[in-house]
Order: C-alpha cells, then sequence, then structure tokens
C-alpha cells in the first residue's frame, strides 16, 4: 500500500543477513539495524564518516 502511495519503506532494527535478505524481497526500500552497525556516539560517527573506505 505504501508503494502504491509513493512512499519509501524503511525497516530498522535489521541483525542478520537473513532478515535483511527476506525484507529486500518483500519491497523494503531502506534497511538499518546492528547489521551495519552499533549505536555509536557522535565523535565516532564524525570519524566514520571522515575516514577512506578500503
Amino acid at each position: 500500500m505504501l508503494k502504491r502511495m509513493g512512499k519509501s519503506i524503511v525497516c530498522e532494527g535489521v541483525e542478520t543477513e537473513d532478515i535483511a535478505e527476506f525484507l529486500k524481497e518483500e519491497g523494503c526500500d531502506e534497511i538499518q539495524g546492528f547489521l551495519y552497525y552499533r549505536p555509536m556516539c557522535e565523535e565516532d560517527f564524525e570519524k566514520l564518516i571522515h575516514t577512506p573506505a578500503a
């Protein structure tokens, strides 16, 4: 229903690859959660975004 309304679907709290894959198959547009990064303080986030990718 949200897709028909032109809305994006964001799923949060994703912890495993299996769940991420399931959500993608079901039409989730964006995924966030511990699978990608644990919560971090602002200082650590600043370091992360300013560090070149390997």
